[in-house]
């Protein structure tokens, strides 16, 4: 049977952000930001993955998210000098499970400048024996700082994995002024 078309072309848009991180890629649509690449080596890679992954082109939009990139560089220019930081661009999570979504949404709640272990976040979301179920949703996170995975730690305070990179993960909670030269400050 031939695919009728419709005449309507869908699109997921995306830009990029300097940060002092390097390059950031943001996918968006109408609703929200979609997905964010971290630590990747080219613009080509983030648009296959997002073509591949959601089956839709992938368009460049360099007017686009005008508030989120203000976000953004307010976040990278806080450098812990705020006591909190939150983003208020709204989202559109196009992945993810049910559980993963429920893990992501309580990542969120974590607030700016604290983290919590792999194993309170599991308690937190009624799981206490998913503490590696809870990794992998961590793993999986489209939209990372916003949806702030790096904040999640090891029980024995260490920084375990981060999707993006543990050179990231450790700068990101330096920006938040979590990560000191002894150790974590603010764990919740």
């Amino acid at each position: 049977m031939k695919k009728m078309n419709t005449g309507v072309k869908r699109f997921i848009f995306y830009t990029t952000i300097t940060s002092p991180l390097g390059t950031i890629y943001v996918a968006f649509t109408k609703k929200g930001v979609s997905r964010i690449g971290l630590g990747i080596n080219s613009e080509k890679g983030f648009v296959k993955d997002l073509e591949d992954d959601y089956h839709i082109k992938a368009k460049m939009y360099k007017m686009g998210l005008t508030d989120f990139k203000k976000e953004l560089r307010s976040y990278f220019s806080s450098s812990h000098k705020v006591k909190s930081f939150s983003f208020r661009s709204p989202l559109d999570l196009l992945e993810g499970t049910p559980f993963e979504k429920e893990v992501w949404l309580e990542i969120k709640k974590v607030p700016y400048g604290k983290v919590i272990s792999y194993k309170d976040l599991a308690i937190k979301v009624g799981r206490p024996r998913a503490a590696r179920a809870i990794g992998s949703a961590c793993r999986k996170n489209p939209i990372p700082i916003i949806i702030p995975c790096h904040r999640i730690i090891g029980n024995d305070n260490s920084l375990k994995g981060y999707s993006s990179g543990i050179k990231i993960k450790r700068r990101l909670l330096e920006i938040e002024g979590v990560l000191k030269d002894n150790g974590f400050q603010g764990v919740i």
